[in-house]
């Protein structure tokens, strides 16, 4: 009997602990949401000249139009995001604000990287058609080719006038 009580009192006391943790996790959420600081970047023109150009796409009405700045205001916050500076400026209880403002900044800035991580390994053309060594490879590769067409076009005539004659039941 005494055994079972002691079970209850330890799964109390290990709810216990895990309540304080949730609370103080939800507490430091609440705090740095609080306290960030995105006043570093003014509302910008980003969704004026995305709807600008949306505006000027044929075939778009007025009504698609206006679902679609309605969409970017109250969904997406675009009005707050400023594109120069790659911030969103929202309030600190904004929370659907400041989750997009995390995503989409974390998102464009993983793009703008590995456009930036591409642009290192992209080359002139005229690094390569003008460099004398480059040219000799692909020569040399040229020569390549031609030998191994070469022969598989030798070995398919052996192969196929070894097969013709081997044949015992054509007779001529």
């Amino acid at each position: 009997m005494y055994a079972v009580v002691g079970l209850v009192d330890d799964g109390l006391e290990w709810g216990r602990q895990i309540m304080k943790q949730l609370l103080l996790f939800l507490g430091m959420l609440m705090l740095s949401m609080v306290f960030m600081n995105n006043a570093e970047a003014a509302e910008g023109d980003f969704m004026e000249d995305t709807l600008n150009s949306y505006e000027n796409t044929e075939g778009i009405t007025t009504d698609q139009v206006n679902r679609a700045e309605f969409y970017m205001e109250n969904e997406l916050y675009l009005n707050k995001y400023d594109y120069e500076t790659n911030h969103f400026d929202c309030k600190w209880y904004e929370i659907t604000c400041q989750t997009n403002s995390i995503l989409f900044t974390a998102v464009s800035g993983f793009v703008f990287g590995s456009i930036d991580g591409f642009g290192k390994f992209q080359m002139d053309s005229s690094f390569i058609t003008g460099n004398a060594t480059y040219e000799g490879y692909m020569l040399n590769f040229k020569s390549l080719a031609w030998t191994m067409a070469s022969i598989f076009l030798l070995w398919q005539t052996v192969k196929i006038i070894i097969l013709y004659s081997s044949n015992g039941e054509q007779k001529d």
